[in-house]
Parts: structure tokens; C-alpha cells; sequence
């Protein structure tokens, strides 16, 4: 089967600890080339996982024919304008949560998805169903201990490293993993 070409936009914590390191694991993808606007990250990023190109301005990744989808893993106020640009030219877009800082920005998403409509674009919904602590709460649910439930605020953060997750506001006991 061949390989999709992925160019991966964005190489801070969340390319670096999730994106790159899943893609890698598939066998019908392979990372061709990163950006990043710092470029000391985007060459640290290509050396670390023996991707051969790296840019500081993304625009150069999407010009790269073997370039056939993107992962957008920047700021969240610029998913909008990288995922509109990478459509334009012709790639696939998965975009890192959330989708956009604003309806406005999501309509336009939305909008240049149905301009490219052979395109797929799709904005990673929430990831972190596979915590202990989610299993936890689940438990205590299904047992009928917590009462009916509607909303469950929970804080999550994935910067201490690949494997350490954190979990806060829900959990006081369970604080760490």
C-alpha cells in the first residue's frame, strides 16, 4: 500500500510527545518534512525523528509535492489561517484541538473544506479518554456514588513528558500518573 507523505506544521510539546511519534507507527504514513517558525526547533525536531526536511516558514512545506497531508499543531489562534493555506494548496488537514479560537474562524475552515471538497479536514477531538483517572470517575458513575452527572470540569496537561500526564479539578486524590 502507499504511503501518505506527512508534513507536520508546528513541532513544539504536542507534535514532538504525540503527533510525530503515532504517526510514526502507522505503516501507511511517513513524516517527509516539519515547520516550525523557530527554526532551531524545526531542525531539532527533523534531526530527533530522521525526518529529512525541515522549514521555518510552512508555506515551503506545503509547496513540496510529496507533501500530501498536514498535521497543524501550532498556537490555537493560528490553526485557521495554516489550515485554510494547506487546503489552498491541495493537502489534507488534521488539526490539532481545538479547531479555531472562534466561530469565525471555524466557519472559515469549514468554508475552504467545502471550496476543496475532494479534501479531508478533520480537528482532533478530545484525546485523553485513556487516563486512569477517566476510568475512575466512569467507576464511580456506574456505581451511582457521584449522583447524575451533565458536565465534569477536568484540567489535563500533557507538558511533563510523553508518558507523565496530569489531571487536576476533578480528582483531588488521583492528582498525578
Amino acid at each position: 500500500m502507499k504511503k501518505v507523505g506527512f508534513g507536520i506544521i508546528g513541532c513544539g510539546g504536542i507534535a514532538s510527545y504525540f503527533h510525530i511519534p503515532e504517526l510514526r507507527e502507522v505503516n501507511e504514513a511517513r513524516i517527509v518534512s516539519v515547520s516550525d517558525i523557530k527554526p532551531h526547533r524545526a531542525e531539532l525536531t527533523a534531526k530527533k525523528f530522521g525526518v529529512k526536511s525541515w522549514y521555518a516558514d510552512y508555506h515551503h512545506l506545503l509547496a513540496r509535492d510529496d507533501v500530501e497531508a498536514v498535521v497543524v499543531a501550532t498556537p490555537h489562534p493560528t490553526h485557521a489561517q495554516i489550515a485554510i493555506d494547506s487546503m489552498e494548496a491541495g493537502k489534507h488537514v488534521i488539526i490539532q484541538k481545538p479547531m479555531t479560537t472562534s466561530v469565525k474562524d471555524a466557519d472559515r475552515i469549514v468554508e475552504a473544506a467545502k471550496r476543496h471538497s475532494s479534501l479531508k479536514a478533520m480537528a482532533l477531538p478530545f484525546v485523553y479518554f485513556d487516563l486512569p483517572a477517566f476510568d475512575y470517575a466512569k467507576d464511580l458513575l456506574n456505581k451511582g456514588e457521584l449522583g447524575s452527572s451533565r458536565l465534569v470540569p477536568i484540567r489535563t496537561s500533557q507538558a511533563l513528558g510523553r508518558h507523565r500526564r496530569v489531571c487536576t479539578g476533578l480528582f483531588p486524590r488521583v492528582a498525578s500518573f
